[in-house]
């Protein structure tokens, strides 16, 4: 649909009129002669209204005029119109040529560059290591193969598993997920001896590097030893010091507290939003608009962006940045213990979900109350007692000394 629109403004459209007693011969006539027009229709007067391409006009003329019938021309638009209405202002037309040009020309080099990362990353090096590649503010867009683009980021950027660098117009986004690691686990290279989480009675032990110093039905306590990295060598008595390894599953137990207060604020909207309007031309903002903010009130921020687009999905280095600011009031409400009692069951399940994941729950005791704290605030309380089977190993360096 647009590129149609877009063929039918350079080739130039023109509405024709004809007279009311005219108006189904003219037509006739157009049709015999192949002639092609669009959005035929009555004016109020009786006189039909068609719309035809400007290069059929003369065509159409001359084949009415030959048979008596008048033709009114009511509106030009298109390309041809323009050129027709500033051939005498030459300035104009050259003056839009070369604007057109430069538009163009400015969507083949990069102007912006915006960031987004799962998590915490230092923009500013990775910028530093995008300009190292050739890909910065001013970098031509076709000179850049944007697939060894992220092979290369990847190898100079030890803190990043993965990172992709797509072009929006002249804006290139980066998009990044850095390189994680399991807290006291993952991280761990050297020695290491494997200790217990929780408390528990172990089920079984499989060893698979390193020695067990626990067995089936020991009673283990959090933080117990349960597979050492110092491994005796038999053969002369020395030690050797290695990176204990293995899965040892024990019964546990866990006490899973959920406290939803009764009482609680719902903020309620009033008034009309302030905005704050930015305008980004390449990497430069604009303030177009200040709000007028009362300081006594509340407000909640709404942020958005929206880039300016020409037609042709031409993305110009244009971009408005609204920030609204909604008034509120913080109310106080109560909710019911069947309320809460709701809110409790869906916090636990995901709290279950979260803590014991990857535990075989073999019971669970449920616990409803509702206590008052210090204050006179009420809260209801959800109490489970979970008995289970699950993997209790946790890895931890060992410290080696000479």
């Amino acid at each position: 649909m647009l590129f149609l629109r877009f063929l039918r403004f350079f080739e130039g459209q023109d509405i024709l009129k004809f007279d009311a007693d005219c108006g189904e011969r003219a037509l006739g006539l157009m049709n015999s002669c192949g002639i092609v027009y669009r959005c035929p229709g009555r004016e109020e007067d009786g006189s039909v209204r068609v719309e035809i391409s400007h290069s059929d006009r003369q065509k159409v003329v001359s084949l009415l005029d030959k048979n008596g019938i008048r033709v009114y021309i009511i509106y030009e638009r298109g390309f041809p119109a323009l050129v027709s209405r500033y051939r005498r202002r030459p300035g104009i037309l050259i003056g839009s040529v070369i604007f057109m040009f430069t538009m163009w020309l400015s969507t083949q080099f990069i102007w912006n560059i915006e960031i987004y990362s799962s998590g915490e990353t230092d923009k500013d090096k990775v910028i530093e290591n995008l300009s190292s590649l050739g890909c910065k503010v001013g970098a031509y867009i076709p000179g850049i193969d944007f697939y060894s683009l992220c092979t290369k980021y990847l190898l100079i950027a030890d803190d990043t598993a993965w990172v992709s660098v797509n072009m929006l117009g002249t804006t290139a986004e980066v998009r990044l997920l850095p390189r994680m690691t399991k807290e006291g686990q993952d991280d761990i290279s050297g020695p290491a001896n494997v200790i217990s989480k929780y408390d528990g009675v172990v089920e079984y032990v499989n060893t698979f590097d390193g020695d067990s110093v626990v067995t089936d039905g020991d009673s283990v306590v959090k933080g117990q030893l349960l597979i050492s990295g110092v491994v005796e060598d038999k053969n002369d008595l020395s030690n050797r010091f290695v990176k204990a390894d293995g899965i040892v599953m024990a019964k546990t137990y866990h006490e899973l507290t959920v406290s939803v207060p009764l009482e609680y604020t719902e903020r309620v909207y009033s008034g009309q939003p302030e905005q704050l309007c930015d305008i980004g031309i390449f990497a430069v903002k604009i303030r177009l608009k200040r709000p007028s903010l009362d300081q006594t009130k509340l407000y909640e921020e709404d942020y958005e962006e929206d880039r300016i687009v020409l037609p042709g999905n031409i993305i110009l280095p244009v971009t408005k940045y609204v920030t609204s600011y909604h008034p509120y009031i913080d109310e106080t409400r109560q909710r019911t213990s069947s309320e809460a009692a709701l809110i409790a069951d869906a916090e636990m399940a995901v709290k279950i979900s979260d803590e014991l994941a990857d535990a075989e729950i073999i019971s669970r005791e449920t616990e409803v109350s509702v206590v008052t704290d210090d204050d006179g605030c009420q809260f209801y309380n959800l109490c489970c007692r979970i008995r289970c089977v699950e993997n209790i190993a946790q890895t931890v360096p060992l410290t080696v000394t000479d």
